[in-house]
């Protein structure tokens, strides 16, 4: 959103009581202002960027519909005991303009370094096991007090098994690119077996899985840039996703191949196992060796040009153009000599190996040309191990509520962090009408917050407000609910014992019992594997009321990017427009 289209204050107003800071604004027919409380997803989030999205989002389509341009003001309230931000936007409606106070749940800093490698790898693990261990039976979930039964998700068993497969070829790799290396290490003989041959074998092999990884990260790179909605290249996207999965478990079985070839061999044998398919027309072994050739130039180039892209951007940095950090002091205008000392070895020593590695000749310099893919692998899988982190290991905290572990009491701080901001909202009597939203992960949290919220007014608690018929709008979309629901679901024997159980669990879920809920809209795309339709909050012939309206986003069509491409396009704002009374 553009700063000068955002009007700031630090004012603080005690909204809902009575006083002279109380603002209540009536819309058409003495309606007060409307609530959005949006919750955002897994991953590294920003402070306000959720609620920045949505403003923006929202006004953008109100413009579109009503050709009014108008700014968001930007408040802090009171609410009952919590102190909120807000943004205030005047909005149209169904009948007139409406002022709609946007809030945001934000529980992103309470998992930030909470989650290891190895959880988020046991709960992959786990879920894959669970998965197709339930997906031999028919899957049962006990819905508006009855025992339904639905057929098996064919889709989600295959994701599983993908994940799983995937999983155990990168860690096979992992362990492989860490053990060559350090048996190879000067200060100890190798063994006889380890010798140059299978070093030359495994890095032709890495050179592979790196080319198809980077066509890979090119392909989705492309497919998020170009016009929505465009289904040619999200099929690329696919095929590219799909040769990259393919050939990471062919490299993990490649080579355990190969190390028991050579393993296999006599000491004084120490040739190239590709080498052997040599014989014959099409000599395998021989394009192999040019492919070798061609991804080493290739490589030296890239790290040629990377070296020259991060001097370039450190004597950008000198000047204070881009970023007046600690390399910069804008007061003496010097440039500490720490720093710079550090940046000049740093840059000379990348563009100096890049000129010995595109121009010198010997052993030597061939030996470091020919095996950039070690470290390249190594990037991506320290990539990969931050993208696990960062997105899955929310996922692996929060949704095993059945497993009582370490993480118990994190997400219960999420909950509770997540609700006291939406009983603040709900305990407001100026909102008679409130949207709650929640993208990925958060859909989760609202479904679960928005349950207890619930209960808390049907069991007489305290200062419990009215939730239902205050809330015009459930929102979800980039949603895992479905697939969590199967996954970690309470299954059981077939039994009167096992259908006690899932009733139990789900007797603490109004929003799967109740005959009246709020309406419910989700929004998923066919290219968001962590998405989808909301099959099992609702019974399987649709006998119950109140249906979940689930709701494919076309525009977003980048296979794995589709998950964030919704906050790009206007049907989740349609969806919170068309709601809005």
């Amino acid at each position: 959103m553009a700063v000068s289209e955002l009007t700031t204050t630090q004012t603080t107003y005690r909204v809902g009581t009575a006083g002279r800071d109380r603002r209540p604004v009536a819309g058409p027919g003495g309606k007060g202002p409307a609530a959005i409380l949006v919750a955002h997803g897994m991953g590294q989030q920003v402070p306000f960027e959720t609620l920045d999205d949505v403003a923006e989002g929202l006004l953008a389509e109100d413009r579109r519909r009503r050709g009014v341009r108008s700014s968001p003001v930007a408040r802090t309230v009171q609410l009952g005991d919590q102190r909120l931000q807000r943004l205030e936007l005047k909005l149209g409606g169904q009948g007139g303009e409406r002022d709609v106070h946007v809030y945001e749940a934000y529980w992103a800093p309470l998992t930030e370094g909470q989650v290891k490698l190895r959880d988020v790898t046991r709960f992959l693990f786990s879920a894959g096991v669970n998965g197709i261990r339930a997906a031999r039976v028919p899957f049962r979930r006990w819905l508006f007090g009855m025992d339904a039964e639905f057929p098996a998700p064919v889709r989600t068993v295959i994701y599983l098994l993908v994940a799983l497969v995937v999983l155990l070829s990168l860690g096979a790799l992992n362990a492989l690119i860490v053990a060559i290396p350090a048996a190879r290490a000067p200060l100890h003989d190798p063994p006889s077996w380890l010798s140059d041959g299978l070093v030359q074998d495994i890095t032709t092999i890495l050179n592979v899985l790196v080319t198809v990884f980077a066509l890979f990260i090119v392909t989705i790179a492309v497919a998020m840039r170009v016009s929505r909605p465009n289904r040619a290249m999200g099929w690329l996207s696919i095929a590219a996703f799909g040769l990259a999965v393919w050939t990471t478990t062919a490299a993990a079985i490649t080579s355990a191949v190969v190390v028991a070839y050579h393993a296999r061999r006599p000491p004084e044998d120490r040739s190239s196992l590709f080498d052997q398919f040599d014989a014959g027309f099409f000599r395998p072994g021989a394009a192999l060796r040019v492919f070798d050739g061609a991804f080493d130039w290739l490589a030296v180039t890239l790290v040629a040009l990377l070296a020259a892209g991060l001097l370039l951007l450190w004597i950008v940095r000198i000047h204070g153009a881009l970023n007046k950090d600690v390399t910069y002091n804008p007061k003496t205008k010097k440039v500490t000599k720490r720093v710079r000392t550090a940046f000049m070895f740093f840059i000379g020593s990348l563009v100096a190996l890049a000129v010995v590695l595109i121009s010198g000749t010997g052993a030597a310099t061939a030996a470091l040309r020919h095996g950039l893919a070690w470290p390249l692998t190594v990037a991506a899988s320290a990539a990969v191990r931050w993208f696990l982190i960062e997105f899955a290991g929310d996922v692996a905290a929060y949704v095993q509520p059945q497993v009582v572990d370490r993480f118990f009491e994190l997400r219960k701080a999420i909950k509770e962090a997540v609700w006291r901001t939406a009983h603040a909202i709900y305990s407001t009597p100026d909102y008679e009408d409130i949207i709650v939203v929640g993208h990925s992960l958060g859909s989760v949290v609202v479904y679960d917050v928005l349950n207890r919220l619930i209960l808390d007014r049907e069991v007489g608690a305290a200062s419990a407000p009215e939730i239902v018929p205050r809330t015009r709008l459930l929102l979800t979309f980039g949603s895992p609910l479905d697939k969590t629901a199967f996954v970690f679901g309470i299954q059981g024997p077939g039994t009167e014992v096992g259908a006690a159980r899932r009733a139990l669990a789900a007797s603490v879920q109004p929003l799967i019992t109740h005959a009246v809920r709020p309406p419910w809209v989700n929004i998923y795309s066919p290219w968001d594997i962590i998405s989808g339709a909301l099959d099992y909050y609702d019974l399987p012939d649709h006998a119950n009321r109140s249906l979940v309206a689930n709701e494919p986003d076309k525009a977003a069509t980048t296979l794995l990017a589709a998950h964030v491409e919704y906050w790009k396009n206007p049907h989740i704002f349609r969806a919170m427009l068309d709601r809005l009374p």
